[in-house]
């Protein structure tokens, strides 16, 4: 394959942000909407933009083992693009989760945490896109406190969800299955939460 002239990986992790929210946005509607008869058509949706976001990753890397001068340094480029490939990753994982545990109903408030994944995947897109041009944007630091607190609230939820399932789930087979399907989208709402805090300190390391 022929070396892209003038490949710019800002762009290229912006593709890689914007799949995911677009995945954040799939498994909001399949929640919304949820259905466990299809919920696993409804997955390879999410489950193509993780095949999407995979083919980006690899060029990204595989640029990276190209490249003499890169905008930042490497290693920084490979921890951001693994970072955000990580949320992901945890996002396709749910709709398998769902159907491999038959989960044929979702219990009360799970849908305001696929609300808080949805907002904290908007803002990191916006972080990564406003990266580039950190010494001038206004947007960059306001977003990456949002998604701070988006974590904050998510998980005041989570904390609340595992009391109620613990204290109310009678059914033990319920309380394991929810307890990782809780785990699963806490872990989703982190990992962007420790993307654009690492954005974060690169903005400091190039300032």
């Amino acid at each position: 394959m022929a070396r892209k002239k003038g490949f710019d990986y800002f762009d290229a992790m912006l593709e890689l942000a914007v799949i995911t929210e677009e995945a954040a946005l799939a498994l909001k509607t399949i929640v919304m909407n949820y259905d466990w008869e299809t919920v696993g058509q409804q997955a390879e949706e999410i489950r193509g933009l993780e095949k999407a976001g995979d083919e980006k990753v690899d060029e990204i890397m595989t640029e990276l083992h190209r490249s003499f001068i890169t905008p930042i340094e490497r290693e920084d480029i490979a921890m951001i693009t693994d970072c955000i490939d990580d949320v992901l990753d945890g996002i396709n994982a749910i709709p398998f989760l769902l159907k491999n545990f038959v989960v044929t109903a979702m219990r009360p408030k799970t849908e305001e945490m696929v609300q808080h994944i949805y907002e904290a995947s908007q803002g990191l897109r916006v972080v990564v896109e406003e990266f580039p041009k950190f010494k001038n944007s206004k947007t960059l630091g306001q977003m990456i406190v949002k998604v701070n607190d988006i974590e904050e609230q998510g998980d005041h939820l989570y904390g609340c969800l595992i009391l109620d399932l613990f204290s109310n789930e009678k059914d033990v087979l319920e309380v394991v299955k929810w307890k990782n399907v809780y785990e699963k989208l806490e872990k989703i709402i982190d990992q962007c939460e420790t993307t654009v805090d690492m954005i974060a300190a690169l903005v400091i390391k190039n300032s």
